[in-house]
């Protein structure tokens, strides 16, 4: 609903829209990674769980019932018109191969965070560091679309990603480089979730948008599902050698960029 709600309201500040919405999902992961691990310290795991669901459904129920939707429902169950587009078809490629390596770093974060020598709390620490870095890098992102492009800025979010992850990741064994990575990172790994839903809107419409991104994120389960596994048994068989599976995050993001090369040629 927060991928498809923005289309049906907004058409030359669709990025910008997509960018305040996906900023509120940022702050509450930045307020939540500090949170939970005071519950967590205090009430315990079980304790926690139920305060996470409590807060959900106190926010849940008043969203659900004051938002409106403008476009009429769909006559149709299934709609698969928007795969006849061939722009529309590589970007749901790319979503596909990208999603696989965008959760690792959230993912993984504390656990490299504490084998580096730091404690849980500064670990929580650095999640809520990444979670805000991710709201700026949504909010930035969905500006720069309005102004350079959806998929130029797509291009640019996995070009960062990749540059990250090669460059920093791989190295990060102190705090001071763990930060600057979990800054960057979390930047251009916020602004995927931007510029993606963004660049499927402006590329459909608003009448055909609403099939497509869900189509879009339909594909990416696969990658939910898979990508922190495949991550595991990567650290696991090497030992945790982050260079070996910083090279796997590379190249697919480096297969999203060559998509969204394609599709700007």
């Amino acid at each position: 609903m927060s991928n498809s709600l923005p289309l049906q309201w907004f058409n030359d500040r669709l990025g910008t829209a997509n960018g305040l919405v996906k900023l509120g999902g940022g702050v509450g992961a930045t307020v939540m990674a500090l949170v939970v691990q005071q519950l967590i310290d205090k009430v315990g795991i079980a304790w926690t769980f139920r305060v996470i669901a409590l807060m959900s459904l106190a926010s849940g129920i008043p969203t659900a019932l004051l938002i409106r939707e403008r476009a009429p429902p769909s006559s149709s169950s299934i709609n698969m018109s928007p795969f006849r587009n061939l722009t529309f078809f590589f970007l749901f490629v790319a979503g596909f191969v990208g999603i696989f390596a965008l959760y690792i770093p959230s993912f993984f974060l504390p656990t490299v965070a504490t084998s580096i020598g730091l404690s849980s709390t500064t670990a929580a620490a650095v999640m809520a560091c990444y979670n805000a870095c991710m709201a700026l890098g949504r909010l930035a992102s969905g500006i720069a679309c309005n102004k350079f492009g959806s998929t130029n800025m797509l291009l640019v979010t996995m070009a960062l990603n990749a540059a990250t992850m090669l460059a920093i990741w791989s190295v990060a064994s102190t705090f001071a480089v763990l930060i600057i990575f979990t800054a960057l990172n979390g930047i251009a790994n916020g602004a995927f979730f931007v510029t993606m839903p963004t660049a499927v809107g402006r590329l459909l419409g608003p009448h055909a948008a609403p099939a497509g991104i869900g189509m879009a994120i339909a594909g990416w389960s696969i990658g939910d599902l898979l990508g922190n596994p495949i991550a595991g048994f990567l650290i696991a068989a090497t030992h945790a050698d982050r260079w070996v599976w910083s090279y796997c995050y590379m190249y697919l993001n480096n297969a999203v960029m060559f998509l969204c090369k394609r599709i700007l040629a």
